[in-house]
């Protein structure tokens, strides 16, 4: 082992701390064979020869056996018992105990097959500096940016202790999640009972608030709760620690590209629960096949909906700490205990989402979450709700020609030039060459769908209508899926059969008579399409779409140039923008000679009208379908590019 004197550069890994996250790491490298000729390094200033940790989980036999768990389990219970629930199987699941020295038995038995150097220090980023040459796995401890108004950064802090009763005292078929049983204080406090014989448990206090548990209290209140529950009693061993749950981000320095993080230090730990050994499994097989270039995957992140439950749950406990019990005991006595493990696994259905956030307090989780919207929501998803409110109050008003004019001018600022920059999408250079293929492929395209509108005006309408979709759906969504395409012919099915007399109207006016359709009808099928599917990106994500509802009560064009322009339109400038990494008014300058170009097309079209229609809105749908057409293709490749391919 050397700890002095080391020529840094000679590292081809480095283990940065030797906790269970960088253990499975080390155990899956091996198993893929990617330990074999490296010199390794690890840094970790503790000896771990001590039991100072319990590490447990749900899992389904199925991921013991995929992440090779087996050696490790030392004990699993079928049954739980949480809140005033009595005892439940959690079938499927199992919940699985591994002791922490164990782990760190194993890993020792497994390191020393290899050409492996013990660096006893505490790692620094100037330490890790002096490694950038090494591939670095990095474990430490995070640390977390401060807390936005919507974020919140709590403790999970306990103490146990191994006790032997004299008596028979414990089912060992059975553990306990939580039991709020115990006096609260001003926090949120627990007992968690692991029984591993009937003579044998860990019995553990645990509170979630932003101070650590106070040690002698913790004490005091084991003592009394286990000698009133289960006799007299011998404590073996104690246990005694934190776990940060916070859903600030977490800040890190990188030193290289190589430097990968692991464990707590990657955001593996779920905030509302503090468990993170079954995600750093997912995580260690993500790194392993990456360094195969099976994957490029780094971090294994939750759905964004999970990331909200989270966040307001957190909120709750940080602003009334001792309303935890509540919150615990009405999810435990309204739910199977099979459906809470599920969804505190990240693993439910929409369906059973609804069922669980259904069974909670609603005063404070809509308060909280009507909070934590407004804190997160950028100003442009709340611009279509803002003018939809303004344009029924100019109508009341009698002022309908400045809502006309704000549309007129949305057109111009952002709806045409929103696809007036597609010869750049190929590439994030600015002052990249037009390409004169690129510009006879879209004449072209431009010219074949105004082809169709001249031989069949309903095959016109239909093909318009379906690329919308696909195209509105994959803006919204960032990748085209069933959902995605759903949602925009169901979004597009609101606003058009919202408004029959008007629909009719322009569709006359470009040759096309839908008579035969039932609106009311074909409204109700197309909002509850159009639900679904926004459910399926998460119930908190409604909020975006809450304009939408009342823009149907507008004239049919304010309500699509409402949804065209300030919703569509901006979202996907942004989208440029963000990867195009340039100010908007380079891009939109950029833009102005093809901007101009639609808007001399349009007039071409208004000038020639070969279609003969009967109106002037009726030539600018045929127009916006013409030119509309190759802008899809060139968004898709954009996001397929830049959205969906690993970075």
């Amino acid at each position: 082992m050397k700890t002095k004197n080391l020529t840094y550069s000679e590292f081809d890994l480095v283990f940065v701390g030797m906790g269970a996250a960088n253990s499975l790491l080390f155990f899956e490298l091996k198993r893929n064979g990617l330990l074999h000729d490296k010199k390794i390094a690890i840094i970790e200033p503790n000896n771990k020869t001590e039991n100072d940790r319990t590490f447990c989980f749900w899992a389904l036999e199925s991921e013991i056996t995929k992440y090779h768990l087996e050696d490790l389990i030392s004990k699993s219970w079928k049954n739980a018992s949480a809140g005033e629930r009595i005892t439940e199987a959690i079938d499927p699941y199992k919940y699985f105990h591994i002791s922490g020295i164990d782990l760190y038995n194993f890993t020792r038995q497994e390191i020393v097959n290899f050409d492996v150097t013990y660096i006893k220090e505490v790692a620094t980023d100037e330490l890790l500096v002096e490694l950038h040459k090494a591939t670095i796995f990095d474990s430490r401890p995070p640390k977390f940016n401060d807390c936005k108004k919507n974020e919140s950064h709590l403790i999970q802090s306990f103490l146990g202790w191994n006790i032997t009763t004299k008596a028979d005292a414990f089912d060992p078929d059975t553990f306990v999640m939580m039991d709020f049983s115990i006096e609260q204080g001003n926090s949120t406090l627990f007992l968690y009972i692991l029984p591993f014989d009937q003579k044998n448990a860990l019995v553990e206090v645990t509170s979630f608030h932003s101070e650590s548990i106070n040690i002698p209290l913790a004490e005091e209140l084991l003592k009394k709760e286990i000698l009133k529950r289960f006799g007299e009693f011998q404590i073996i061993s104690t246990e005694q620690g934190k776990i940060p749950m916070s859903t600030a981000q977490i800040s890190h320095h990188e030193t290289s590209q190589n430097h990968i993080l692991t464990g707590a230090r990657a955001g593996n730990i779920k905030p509302s629960t503090g468990y993170s050994f079954l995600k750093s499994c997912k995580h260690a097989v993500e790194i392993s096949n990456s360094l195969q270039h099976i994957t490029s995957t780094k971090t294994i992140n939750s759905p964004n909906r999970f990331k909200f439950y989270d966040r307001i749950l957190l909120k709750i406990l940080e602003n009334n700490p001792s309303f935890g019990k509540k919150i615990f005991e009405a999810l435990f006595q309204k739910n199977p205990l099979s459906r809470v493990i599920e969804f505190l696994r990240e693993e439910s259905s929409g369906l059973n989402e609804l069922r669980i956030l259904g069974s909670l307090p609603l005063a404070p989780f809509l308060k909280a979450a009507i909070s934590d919207t407004f804190h997160r929501l950028p100003i442009l998803k709340l611009l279509p709700l803002i003018l939809t409110i303004s344009f029924f109050i100019l109508d009341a008003l009698n002022l309908v020609f400045i809502s006309n004019g704000i549309l007129v001018l949305g057109l111009i600022l952002v709806g045409i030039p929103h696809g007036a920059v597609d010869h750049l999408l190929e590439s994030k250079q600015l002052d990249s060459k037009i390409k004169p293929s690129f510009i006879v492929n879209y004449l072209f395209k431009m010219a074949l769908m105004g082809l169709v509108w001249f031989v069949n005006a309903y095959l016109g309408l239909l093909l318009f209508i379906l690329y919308s979709a696909w195209h509105f759906g994959e803006a919204e969504f960032k990748k085209l899926s069933l959902n995605s395409f759903l949602w925009g012919l169901s979004l597009l099915g609101c606003i058009l059969f919202a408004h029959p007399l008007e629909l009719k109207n322009i569709l006359l006016e470009m040759s096309v008579d839908i008579d035969f359709i039932n609106f009311q009808w074909a409204l109700i099928f197309s909002g509850g399409i159009f639900l679904s599917a926004q459910l399926s990106r998460g119930i908190h994500r409604l909020w975006e779409v809450l304009w939408l509802p009342f823009s149907l009560f507008l004239p049919l064009l304010s309500a699509f140039g409402l949804f065209f322009i300030f919703n569509h339109s901006f979202n996907s400038s942004v989208d440029i923008i963000r990867n195009h990494k340039e100010p908007v008014s380079k891009l939109w300058l950029k833009a102005m000679p093809f901007s101009m170009g639609a808007f001399l097309f349009l007039g071409g079209f208004y000038c020639f009208d070969v279609w003969k229609t009967d109106g002037m809105i009726g030539i600018f749908f045929i127009f916006l379908s013409c030119i509309s057409f190759p802008h899809v293709f060139a968004m898709h490749v954009f996001y397929v590019k830049y959205f969906l391919r690993p970075k």
